[in-house]
Order: C-alpha cells, then sequence, then structure tokens
C-alpha cells in the first residue's frame, strides 16, 4: 500500500509539474511580429546603454542612458522595470544583426517565459537598441556592440530602424 501511495504522489508531482513548464503552449503573435510590422508600431526609440542595475521587489530596475534618440520626445536617460528573470537572455548581436534567423518572424534575442511574458535582462554596460512601451517583441531590445567605447553604428538592425523611421514624427 506504501508503494501504491509513492507512486501515485509521485505521478501527481510530474503530472503538475509537466503542466507547469508546459503552460506557454504558444507565444502571442504580437511577441513574433515581422520587423517593419514591429517599426510600425514604434513611438519610442532609442539606443541606450545600460548604467545601473536595481533589484527591487521581485523586480529589477534598470537605468538606460541614451546615445541615440531614433523616434520619440528628446530624452537623455530613462528607467525600465522588468520581473525578475532566473537569467540574462541571449547577448549575441547576430553578427550585428546579418544572420537571416534575426530577420525570420519571432527572430530576436528575447524570449518568453512559461507565462508567455517576456521579461527582458540587460547586462550593466551593455547597450540596447530598445523599442520602449508595448507590446514587448523577441527582438524589442537587441543589442548592438561597442568597442572601444565606441557603438557599432554599422549594425545591420539599426541601420534598417534609422532609415525606416528616418523624418517619421510620433
Amino acid at each position: 500500500m506504501d508503494r501504491f501511495k509513492c507512486q501515485a504522489g509521485l505521478a501527481l508531482f510530474f503530472s503538475l509539474s509537466f503542466q507547469h513548464c508546459w503552460a506557454c503552449r504558444a507565444p502571442p503573435q504580437e511577441q513574433l511580429i515581422g520587423v517593419d510590422e514591429q517599426l510600425e508600431k514604434a513611438f519610442d526609440v532609442s539606443v541606450a546603454t545600460v548604467v545601473r542595475e536595481t533589484p527591487m521587489d521581485g523586480q529589477m530596475e534598470y537605468e538606460f542612458l541614451v546615445q541615440k534618440r531614433v523616434l520619440g520626445a528628446a530624452r537623455g536617460s530613462f528607467t525600465l522595470k522588468f520581473p525578475n528573470a532566473p537569467q540574462h537572455q541571449d547577448e549575441r548581436s547576430f553578427d550585428n544583426h546579418q544572420a537571416e534567423r534575426f530577420w525570420q518572424r519571432g527572430g530576436g534575442r528575447l524570449f518568453n517565459d512559461t507565462a508567455c511574458v517576456i521579461a527582458p535582462t540587460f547586462v550593466v554596460g551593455h547597450s540596447y537598441l530598445a523599442f520602449v512601451g508595448q507590446p514587448i517583441t523577441r527582438r524589442s531590445f537587441e543589442r548592438i556592440e561597442s568597442s572601444s567605447g565606441q557603438l557599432n553604428f554599422n549594425d545591420k538592425w539599426l541601420q534598417y530602424v534609422e532609415a525606416k523611421l528616418h523624418g517619421r514624427q510620433d
């Protein structure tokens, strides 16, 4: 009888654990939009460097210093707060955004958690092409590499965004 209870308990534990791990069967479509649709929805875009991260009640607050304003009202800095994520997302730049998989639908460095929510993480000192506001997509905060403190303004994603948003006012 004890063996049966133990097996039943284990079966229940694993079935509940399995369901929790697969809670997000498919990411929401707004997380997977294409590059041009993301640009159509954009209203606040900057290249910004993370200068500070501060843990706050289950969340992480990030302070950014704007390096280059692409779209939106002028500002020199901004702060964003997101739920704590267990680890930093991918910090690659997809070979300065030359890699084909970045440009495909759903491309980008960010991924959703088991609740289908994207909770971006950042590295202090790294720079990102930041699309601030909703919806957050997998490419809302793409890393822009730098060398000797100089941003790579030849990054393909940055050049594409600047060309498409040039002259647009929101």
